[in-house]
Parts: structure tokens; sequence; C-alpha cells
């Protein structure tokens, strides 16, 4: 937080910048505040009821729409994508990728039955392939496979196998029922191009472009935060490639953060994978069995790898919904 006073203070548009920085300071104190409520083992099996809860009323919703073209509350789904509550915002992937450590963390709490558990993790992964997310669905693969590894027990095979199976049979239904949600996924063919690699799409490459030449002009600093989107403008930063924000973490914190900002990133994700690395190998060398605690916080640690990856597209860092999530 002080380093994004500073930043502001050095910012392009200081009064741009302030106008995010300052209050910025919430996110600190939201979590101090929910370290205190989690220490009262109501509230914590509350919390993780009401997630259960969610995730299941989500999940109900967005297979209604997907089976009538409308959610409980008549919204309509859009065109290619499921989207339940969230109505335009084409949000419901992504918001059920960030929940799911938390919807893991309530099974295993609250012990729900396997097999119902099993049920609820086949229409999980079912309902973000709907929502039409590519980088939702593609890191929600990615999640699982590194939590299958760490956890891995020759019990497990059994479930792996069988929803497996399934998923693979309901993606296949889909296209029967709607060709164009799995058409967006095939569209991926696409990220290569005449002999190049696009960058997730020509959109996407022209926005790092822009940032890239942004940071170029400032290294150490960024031009400041939430400038990205005034001064892509300019013609000497690639204005073909301006928006809000440079639609990647990586870029994001190199253009307004500069090299100093991209630090506290760096550290954090390699803090993180460090602890991820160094628990497996402690478990193939001696063998050890995860406490339910070890085994909430390696879900939770994964998690945050995989939604702070540099590798796929990601919406503004600093955006109030996404902090807070």
């Amino acid at each position: 937080w002080i380093y994004l006073l500073i930043n502001s203070t050095l910012s392009f548009d200081p009064n741009l910048s302030f106008s995010r920085s300052i209050g910025y300071l919430r996110f600190g104190i939201f979590f101090m505040a929910l370290s205190f409520f989690l220490n009262f083992d109501d509230i914590k099996r509350n919390l993780l009821l009401l997630v259960l809860f969610l995730s299941i009323l989500l999940i109900i919703d967005s297979v209604f729409q997907f089976f009538t073209g409308y959610n409980m509350f008549g919204y309509e789904a859009h065109i290619s994508r499921v989207s339940s509550f969230f109505k335009d915002e084409l949000v419901l992937g992504g918001f059920l990728l960030r929940l799911y450590p938390i919807f893991l963390i309530s099974i295993f709490y609250l012990k729900i039955n396997k097999i119902f558990s099993l049920l609820l993790f086949i229409f999980y992964f079912f309902t973000i392939f709907i929502s039409g997310e590519r980088t939702a669905f593609f890191n929600f693969i990615l999640l699982n496979l590194i939590l299958i590894i760490i956890f891995f027990e020759r019990k497990y095979l059994k479930y792996i196998i069988i929803s497996s199976l399934i998923l693979v049979t309901f993606m296949g239904f889909t296209y029967f029922k709607q060709k164009h949600i799995l058409d967006r996924y095939i569209e991926v063919k696409n990220l290569f191009k005449d002999g190049e690699i696009i960058l997730f799409s020509e959109t996407h490459q022209r926005h790092y472009k822009s940032a890239y030449k942004i940071f170029n002009e400032n290294k150490f600093f960024g031009s400041g935060l939430k400038t990205f989107r005034k001064i892509c403008k300019e013609v000497q930063y690639y204005p073909e490639g301006c928006t809000t924000h440079p639609h990647n973490i990586l870029m994001q914190f190199l253009s307004e953060l500069g090299l100093i900002g991209l630090l506290f990133y760096l550290l954090l994700c390699l803090f993180l994978i460090k602890k991820l690395i160094f628990y497996y190998l402690l478990k193939l060398k001696y063998k050890l069995k995860s406490s339910n605690t070890q085994k909430f916080q390696l879900i939770i640690i994964a998690s945050i790898i995989i939604n702070l990856s540099p590798l796929s597209p990601y919406g503004n860092f600093f955006n109030n919904w996404l902090s807070i999530l």
C-alpha cells in the first residue's frame, strides 16, 4: 500500500492514481477482520455453508439456463455463453474459479457425503465449461491437475476416472445441445496464425504491445496506477492497443507500477510456488499424510498461483470485485 502511494506521487496523472491507491488500504482492514472472525468456529462453519449453498444455487441456475435459455429469474443466456445471475456480465466461470478453493474446503470441513461431493464437482466443472470462459476453464483444469498431483492416493483413482468419463460425456453432449459453446474452445487453434503464435488473441496482443511501450519509457516506477487507460491514447504508445487496462497481470504491473512494483508480484509468486514444491517433495520423501489444515492451505496456495498466472488474460488487478475475491 505504501508503494502504491509512492507510485501515485510519481504518476503520469497523480490525481487519477491517488483515486485508486488511497482507498486500497480497505483490503488490509478486510483481511484483518476476516482473520479475526474466522477464529470462531460457528462463523467459519456458517461462511462455508453459505459458500456451499451459493455454489449449488449457481450450478442449478446455470444448468437450467443452459437447457431453457433463461435462468430462474428470466435472464436470457448470452448467444454463446451461460451467465446465470450475472446477466450481461460474462464472469460466471471466473467467479466460480475463484470461489473453488473455498468450495472444496467447505466439502472437507462439513464432511459432505463422497457421492454427493463427486456429483457437485462434476456439475461445478460443467458449469464453468458452459460459461464459455476459456481462461477460467483451462485454469480450472490446470488447478485440478496440480491438486491431484499433490494429494494423489490410489484410493482416489476410481473417482478421478469416473468423473473424467462423465465430464467428457457431458461436454460431448453440448455439441448437440449448444454447439456454439464448444466452438469457443475449438477456436483456441486460432492462436497459431501464419506460423506465428498469437498471444490469446490479436486484440490482447495489441494491449500487450501498448503496455510494453509504456513500460519501456517508465522502467522503474511505471506510468502510475490506473493510468494505462489514459497514457495509451498517446501516439507513441501504440493507441491501437488502448483500453482501460492491459488484460494481463504481468503487463499491468510492468506498465503501471514498473520493475519495483513487479517485485511484489514476483516475490509473492515465488514464495507460494516454493511452499507448494517444498510440501510435495517432503510428501514424496517421507510419505506424509496431510492434515486437514495442511490440505486447506495447499488448496488456497495452488488456487492463488493459478489465479495470478501471467500466462493467461486477466482483469484489472486493482478492480474492486477482483480484489475482494
